[in-house]
């Protein structure tokens, strides 16, 4: 291909103001932004610089055109025809700096799964690949793995869906490959899937099968004795057993999944939420909210997908699927670096008080953000019983339109001192996350200074197994925190499980 060079030159001023001519020229952007790709559609994106002085920006190939908007470079590719991968450089540029290089690809087969790969269980037999290209394609599959029907292969991005056998015993796991590859043999370009299923079956993952059938908007004797089988499969797990399995290796941890019926329950209900997240659909006007362990909640929108306080051994798994992350505050059960790091370096929002790798998005005082249709409003709290003191950030997160305008206060491990919640008013959410039901909490629930007024409020911090049992810093039993659903003023207050789902549709949960 010919290469030919774009060169596009735009004064940018520093804060909005011309610089000095004393000033030293600085030229910086992210290190996860130094690597772009596109796939076959094409498209446009853009990468944020940092410079105090002039900037230029050529592009390698003519393919891939370069042009400077604002303080950003906005880097465009147009639809690739052929089955073969293009890459470009773009070089950019400012006196007294040394020159910085963005690497760009575009792939002509995209999977959107290929990098995580993808987990099944005997219980949850389907999975789906998100496929993009501009040529048709087929697919090997190993022999317990059927593609089902349903799927016509069009240009561009198509879901195709299947179905894995039982897979008999008990607690293994078997391994193989889903190879994506072009029909025609002449384009030679295909995309290997790693995939594996255990034949997860125990007790406890039933018992947790059976709780989702039933509903934290009703509690009737039957889901109470589920919680409370549950509850026996958690109390048998020790804080260093648990922490034994958190620094464990992916293999050992699996192993241990599989003997240990809390820890199984702990792993089913993440790959649940996965596969919902990854899957479903959301329509008009609705939001679907999954409690995914201890404090984690993830909302899905029809334009965007986020979560709040995800912390789980596998939670990085989740990155290519949220659109940003919220992170109350830097304690082990509320955090996952993996996941952290994973979002930062695909260039996603992470807001916290301490993630100083987000740089827009670290804050240490109340704060207020936009990300798409999303409007984010901060609030710096004490920790619970006031120590440390300005540790926690408080998240309002107010959706959108086409989420039926949805809203959501999480409220992380607060000391809940209406005092430091001013800043997250401006009139009721749609649901508000809460700690365990403390009685301290409905401090912040009303319509007084530094107060909240909500529709519905969940109860979390669920069975936090790095916790002691009985001593503390205690693990909360899941029956505990029930019993407060009864004392907290908000009307609608309820306590979701691991992995549960609940919808919001026309201004009610369901």
């Amino acid at each position: 291909m010919k290469k030919i060079s774009i060169l596009i030159l735009l004064t940018v001023l520093f804060f909005g103001n011309a610089c000095k001519e004393s000033d030293p020229a600085f030229l910086k952007i992210d290190n996860a932004k130094l690597s772009q790709s596109f796939t076959a559609l094409g498209g446009t994106l853009s990468v944020p610089v940092n410079s105090n002085n002039l900037f230029e920006a050529i592009s390698s190939d003519a393919w891939c055109s370069v042009s400077i908007v604002g303080q950003s470079i906005k880097i465009s590719a147009p639809k690739l025809e052929t089955g073969s991968d293009r890459t470009a450089l773009v070089t950019v540029s400012s006196k007294g700096c040394d020159k910085i290089t963005i690497a760009v690809t575009q792939n002509s087969l995209f999977v959107k799964e290929a990098a995580d790969g993808i987990s099944i269980t005997n219980i949850n037999l389907e999975f789906s690949l998100e496929v993009t290209s501009t040529f048709p394609v087929s697919f090997e599959l190993p022999t317990w793995i059927h593609q089902k029907n349903g799927t016509v292969w069009v240009s561009g991005t198509n879901i195709y869906y299947f179905v894995a056998d039982v897979y008999a015993g008990e607690g293994i796991l078997q391994a193989g490959n889903v190879v994506v590859k072009a029909v025609d043999p002449v384009i030679n370009r295909s995309v290997s899937i790693a995939i594996e299923q255990t034949s997860f079956t125990n007790d406890a993952i039933l018992t947790l099968h059976q709780l989702w059938v039933t509903t934290a908007f009703n509690v009737d004797n039957t889901r109470r004795n589920l919680l409370l089988k549950i509850q026996g499969y958690a109390d048998l797990l020790s804080p260093n057993t648990f922490q034994q399995y958190l620094s464990s290796s992916d293999q050992v941890a699996i192993d241990m999944e599989k003997t240990n019926p809390i820890l199984s329950c702990y792993r089913y209900a993440f790959d649940q939420v996965l596969d919902r997240v990854k899957n479903e659909k959301v329509e008009n006007g609705t939001v679907a909210v999954w409690l995914l362990y201890n404090m984690g909640f993830i909302v899905k929108a029809p334009s965007s997908c986020f979560g709040v306080d995800i912390n789980h051994r596998w939670a990085a798994k989740l990155a290519p699927y949220l659109d940003f992350i919220c992170v109350t505050h830097n304690h082990a059960d509320h955090i996952s670096t993996e996941l952290m790091q994973a979002m930062n370096a695909a260039g996603k929002p992470v807001l916290s008080n301490f993630y100083t790798a987000s740089t827009m998005y670290c804050s240490k005082t109340p704060t207020s953000y936009t990300i798409g249709k999303f409007s984010i409003k901060t609030s710096i709290t004490d920790h619970d019983g006031g120590d440390p003191v300005n540790f926690v950030t408080v998240f309002r997160i107010d959706c959108g339109d086409d989420s039926g305008n949805f809203s959501i206060l999480h409220c992380g491990d607060s000391s809940f001192d209406p005092k430091q919640f001013t800043n997250v008013q401006g009139g009721s959410v749609s649901l508000m996350i809460l700690r365990n039901g403390a009685k301290v909490e409905n401090n912040i629930i009303g319509s007084g200074a530094g107060q909240v007024n909500s529709n519905t409020a969940f109860l979390s911090h669920l069975n936090e197994l790095r916790h002691q049992i009985g001593v503390s810093p205690i693990r909360f039993p899941i029956l505990e925190t029930l019993g407060h659903t009864s004392q907290i003023i908000c009307k609608n207050t309820y306590m979701p499980f691991w992995g549960e789902k609940v919808i919001w549709k026309d201004g009610i949960f369901k």
